[in-house]
């Protein structure tokens, strides 16, 4: 058999192995003290959708997003930016729908977002300022501090339901959000990004061809070259921004009702 490791600069822990065996079948192996080992399954769901769209013409980014009224909203950013927290305002206080946690697809032209299904991570902070509700885990247990790796998870139905909401395979793509939240009291505001600007900003969270979990395709192997997808990419972030209002949104998480005023901010850009 063929072992291997993660790619060294991926955000994947060393705590695993993939093998190639003779017959050509693919396994992970892990190590007895990994934690949460079923990770690694969702994450091949996860790929296989991805090498699929991209094959459809689709481009994968670094983004939560969710559906207000049929508008799809996409919450793009680095981690730590602040996109589960922001997708939580909007299911909290208005009632939209999952699509994606952590990775989402655009069509081509940037008409429509797609979700590629996950687990919700959500962390403590967050967590406290939506309990109690039925379907989300404790917050108790978790640690407050901004940035932590440690968090909550639950699947996107438990999610979904915790706030009377649904989950959309995708939605009609009408703003973008680039989150940046902050560990202080840094006042709420949003500001309109055109041209450049926002397509670098747009490029570093977009995934395709160059994922950081998935340097090289493990699972299901890209069938276009890289060249190519870099091409697609690229005309789709053009898409974007010619056609989709892009916002930068700023704001300490110390700020009184911080979930409630995203949601109104967000709201008003959509109305």
């Amino acid at each position: 058999m063929d072992w291997w490791r993660p790619h060294p600069r991926s955000h994947l822990s060393q705590d695993h192995l993939y093998a190639h065996d003779s017959t050509g079948r693919l396994h992970i192996v892990l190590h007895p003290d990994a934690h949460r080992g079923e990770r690694y399954l969702l994450r091949i769901v996860r790929e296989v959708v991805m090498r699929c769209g991209e094959d459809r013409g689709w481009t994968a980014f670094h983004a939560a997003a969710a559906s207000i009224d049929g508008n799809g909203v996409l919450i793009a950013g680095p981690t730590t930016a602040g996109k589960t927290t922001v997708l939580a305002a909007l299911a909290c206080h208005r009632r939209a729908d999952l699509v994606a946690s952590d990775r989402a697809m655009l069509t081509q032209n940037a008409a429509d977002v797609i979700g590629v299904p996950l687990s919700i991570r959500i962390a403590g902070g967050t967590l406290s300022a939506l309990t109690p509700r039925e379907a989300l885990p404790p917050h108790r247990v978790l640690p407050r501090t901004f940035g932590t790796d440690q968090k909550a998870s639950c699947t996107p139905r438990d999610f979904a339901a915790a706030f009377a909401a649904q989950v959309h395979e995708g939605a009609p793509l009408r703003l973008v959000l680039l989150p940046r939240l902050r560990d202080d009291d840094t006042p709420l505001s949003i500001q309109g990004l055109h041209g450049e600007i926002a397509r670098a900003e747009l490029a570093a969270a977009c995934c395709t061809p160059d994922d950081e979990d998935w340097l090289h395709p493990w699972f299901a192997c890209q069938t276009r070259s890289v060249e190519g997808l870099r091409a697609q990419a690229s005309q789709v972030l053009d898409d974007l921004v010619a056609t989709v209002p892009v916002f930068r949104i700023t704001a300490g998480v110390r700020i009184p009702h911080l979930l409630e005023r995203l949601a109104d901010t967000v709201a008003r850009r959509l109305s």
